[in-house]
């Protein structure tokens, strides 16, 4: 439009050009006409009385005539030809502003269309991201057992950490039970049986007169403080961590073998941090520790859950739960301003070195695991009743979510629960396998540290996910009911 209306400009521009010259040619073309110049004397015709005779008066007045004719003629056709061309292009003009008026509402219409494609495709695609989440964790529920809590769409479960399967209507004890109970009706007579059962009772009766003698500890209550003051004392060593090869159990992650160097001695504590124990951090500092992975047959996201509720009945005694790395990490910083004492979590090769206690075996029970309920709070009997379908060790610890710390033996540093109960956090940034890995026992700093290490197994865990050299990991924020801490203590003067 702005350029037809330039156009039309230009033309009224030089209709009035012409307009003024057509003027200014009629005022001067009687001055300019040779017709109208006085006719040269002539003698013979000079007679006293009577004028001077114009020669031609009447020729040059058709003349004039003529030309002004013609020029008006001329101009006249030049204005219609004109105004027929204004007229022309202002219709020419009109129809293509027409046109493009069309093409705009034209396009905008596909555009609005297109925005809606988009809108509707995406919705699909959120809907269709929503069921292959359900599908690959459904997937992987079916296929593998699980040894850490399922972190679902968060993506911060260990590489290769399988998901346990849940069997409704299946049978409640898994083939390891029925052989071995099978094995006992053949081989076993009803004194057998009766041993057995005692032998299956007595770990409860140690778990009853350990905590009554931790719970006798004088100042464990009043003194404001943590009760930190036991630890183990772990002799400097050098030990084979990891594993031979993927296989046997065994993942890549836990690849390859190598020796690793602990020095100096090492003062670890040799119980879990306890409900009691963060309780004073909690009430010290006013820390907010809320949001929870809670476990009732499939692992669930509870923003009101937490440390004093994770699901399941706790005391302070048990070992603390629903504790990311980042709270650990506070609460050891917490505790060395308090005691005057440098505590850190243990790196990951200082823990597996703990948990060997000084030994090559990864679990310190024998092959056929019917011993796993003496030494530690594991996946078992009890736990299968309560979730079919758990794949569980051939035993009866008489817990299924957590015990209370120090209610199983001990191994040879000292240390209670290095395996099963509960989960603890290490120092370690998460790396995918021991390549370039420290052998002087010092924590790994490189890798993903948005994530780090956990080691040891909980009371979820499928028995094989339960050994020394296993490792786990998640994100540094990340919170679960199978998950605690563990502390060392440096040396210092």
């Amino acid at each position: 439009m702005a350029a037809r209306e330039a156009t039309i400009g230009q033309i009224k521009r030089s209709l009035g050009e012409r307009d003024a010259q057509l003027a200014l040619y009629s005022k001067n073309t009687r001055k300019s006409c040779p017709c109208w110049k006085r006719a040269p004397r002539q003698a013979h015709n000079r007679r006293p009385g009577y004028p001077r005779p114009r020669a031609g008066r009447r020729d040059c007045v058709g003349i004039e005539h003529e030309q002004r004719t013609g020029h008006l003629l001329e101009l006249l056709r030049s204005r219609e030809w004109r105004r027929g061309f204004d007229q022309n292009m202002c219709g020419e003009l009109d129809a293509r502003a027409q046109a493009a008026e069309a093409e705009r509402a034209r396009l905008e219409a596909e555009r609005d269309d297109l925005k809606g494609q988009v809108m509707r495709l995406r919705s699909q695609l959120g809907a269709n991201q929503v069921q292959v989440d359900k599908m690959r964790m459904a997937a992987s529920a079916a296929a593998l057992p699980q040894s850490a809590p399922d972190a679902g769409s968060r993506g911060q479960r260990v590489s290769g950490s399988p998901v346990r399967k849940q069997g409704h209507g299946r049978t409640s004890i898994a083939r390891p039970v029925i052989v071995s109970v099978a094995i006992g009706l053949l081989a076993l007579a009803a004194l057998a049986v009766a041993g057995w059962y005692m032998i299956q009772r007595a770990p409860r009766r140690r778990k009853q007169r350990c905590w009554q003698a931790r719970g006798s500890r004088s100042g464990h209550v009043n003194s404001g403080l943590p009760n930190m003051s036991h630890h183990g004392g772990v002799a400097r060593g050098r030990f084979k961590q990891g594993s031979m090869r993927a296989e046997g159990g065994s993942a890549s992650f836990e690849t390859p073998l190598h020796w690793v160097a602990i020095g100096p001695s090492l003062s670890m504590s040799s119980n879990a941090v306890t409900v009691e124990d963060f309780q004073h951090f909690v009430t010290d500092t006013g820390r907010d520790i809320r949001g929870c992975d809670i476990y009732d047959g499939d692992w669930k996201r509870r923003p009101d859950n937490s440390w004093k509720n994770p699901g399941f009945p706790q005391t302070g005694s048990h070992p603390v739960t629903c504790v990311s790395w980042n709270d650990a990490k506070a609460y050891a910083g917490w505790l060395s301003a308090k005691t005057g004492h440098a505590y850190r979590l243990p790196s990951a090769s200082e823990w597996e070195y703990a948990a060997r206690a000084g030994g090559e075996a990864v679990q310190p029970w024998s092959a056929n695991a019917s011993a796993a309920c003496a030494a530690a709070n594991v996946a078992d009997a009890s736990a299968a009743q309560r979730y079919p379908g758990w794949t569980v060790f051939a035993c009866n610890d008489g817990y299924v979510y957590t015990a209370p710390v120090g209610s199983f033996k001990a191994n040879s540093f000292g240390l209670h629960d290095m395996l099963g109960n509960v989960f603890q956090w290490t120092e370690d940034c998460w790396h995918a396998d021991y390549n370039g890995a420290p052998i002087d026992g010092s924590a790994r700093s490189d890798g993903d540290c948005s994530e780090h290490e956990l080691r040891g197994g909980s009371w979820f865990s499928t028995p094989a996910y339960v050994r020394a050299n296993y490792r786990n990991h998640f994100a540094a924020d990340y919170r679960t009911s199978s998950v605690g801490i563990r502390l060392v203590r440096d040396s210092g003067p």
